[in-house]
């Protein structure tokens, strides 16, 4: 089930999709860092810092809904969904296949943007890389991480026939990463969104949106243990929706 559904995504547009967003964060980090190096610090990890942030706040969970979407868009023509409810003896391994498959290409988005980023900032901006080894094991660790999110935008896609609201809900979301690093019980609902989860990450100890020092080890704890129950509670949400649907 997994083959087919990675092959079906293949024929697709995702792979399309998965290379201009990450190059598009990279120049937009790369030119704000060139605009404003009286202000940063004329380093590797600033110069990344500002490319992990426009990846992390927009292009990344810009990338991840258009991915599932398509994946699933040829499920709500005409009465495909209904057969493939007929036909489909396993509910969880439709969705796990699908989120595998989903999260393959986002495997892929990620290795452009690795690959963008090491290249722009040592090439384009001239800088000399440090601290690879951290940068690399961040943005590895960004896709198992993306899963949660990769199940929450399969749960919308899934339930609206529409491919933009889906899009347009993961968008509203992104930003919800900002107000995650206010403090109060509007940071703590905000940062519980699995758009936020891989916001921290990307931008652990970045000065550019916070003063505070957390460790990289706090950070992943945080987002994995998050990460892991809002993907069974995504599951359990898509299983009952399934069935629901199916009667």
């Amino acid at each position: 089930m997994f083959l087919a559904e990675f092959l079906k995504l293949r024929r697709s547009a995702t792979w399309i999709i998965a290379i201009p967003l990450p190059v598009l964060a990279v120049i937009t980090g790369s030119v704000n860092f060139y605009a404003n190096q009286q202000i940063l610090d004329h380093a590797w990890a600033s110069a990344i810092s500002q490319m992990n942030l426009f990846y992390g706040i927009f292009f990344f969970g810009l990338g991840v809904a258009l991915i599932v979407a398509t994946s699933w868009r040829y499920e709500h023509q005409g009465s495909n969904f209904h057969h493939l409810q007929a036909l489909s003896d396993s509910p969880l391994r439709l969705f796990l296949a699908k989120a595998l498959a989903a999260t393959s290409v986002v495997a892929f988005m990620q290795l452009v943007f690795v690959v963008s980023a090491y290249l722009s900032a040592h090439l384009v901006l001239g800088l000399e890389p440090t601290q690879v080894l951290a940068f690399l094991g961040v943005n590895f660790l960004v896709i198992p991480l993306s899963f949660s999110l990769v199940l929450f935008q399969g749960f919308l896609s899934m339930w609206f026939r529409s491919f933009s609201i889906p899009v347009g809900i993961c968008l509203v979301l992104c930003f919800s990463a900002l107000a995650s690093l206010k403090s109060g019980i509007i940071g703590a609902i905000a940062g519980l969104f699995p758009q936020a989860l891989v916001f921290s990450l990307l931008t652990f100890n970045s000065s550019a949106i916070s003063s505070m020092e957390m460790s990289l080890a706090s950070v992943l704890v945080h987002a994995f243990a998050v990460g892991f129950m809002e993907t069974l509670i995504f599951l359990f949400i898509s299983l009952a929706l399934f069935q629901r649907t199916k009667r």
